[in-house]
């Protein structure tokens, strides 16, 4: 089960907090640190992410489309994060002539 935890340290002086969220992958327990720039609400939607991530690979399957769309959400250093250890796999990308060949077919008009 993924858990958010914090830490206070000294940086450039400055007490600040650093959050950061620990799981299971492959029975092996490992963290990923979210920085300090995170507010705790942000901090627990990830970490309800990743809880979903880690439960949908222990079951073996691939994440349903609301999970997608949340993965989408987030910023691309975190979801990196994700990809990184195992959690996530990479979004799809389209190219841009089959980008620019979906526009033609979605607005294209038969000949009248």
């Amino acid at each position: 089960m993924a858990t958010l935890a914090s830490e206070n340290r000294f940086i450039d002086g400055k007490k600040a907090k650093i959050y950061k969220v620990y799981f299971y992958r492959d029975g092996i327990r490992d963290r990923i640190f979210l920085g300090r720039k995170l507010n705790k609400a942000n901090a627990a939607k990830f970490c309800s992410i990743v809880h979903e991530l880690e439960q949908a690979r222990l079951m073996g399957q691939e994440p349903d489309a609301d999970l997608r769309k949340r993965l989408d959400s987030l910023s691309p250093t975190l979801l990196n994060k994700l990809i990184d250890r195992g959690l996530a796999k990479s979004r799809t990308r389209k190219t841009l002539e089959e980008l620019f060949d979906s526009y033609l077919r979605q607005y294209s008009k038969p000949n009248t």
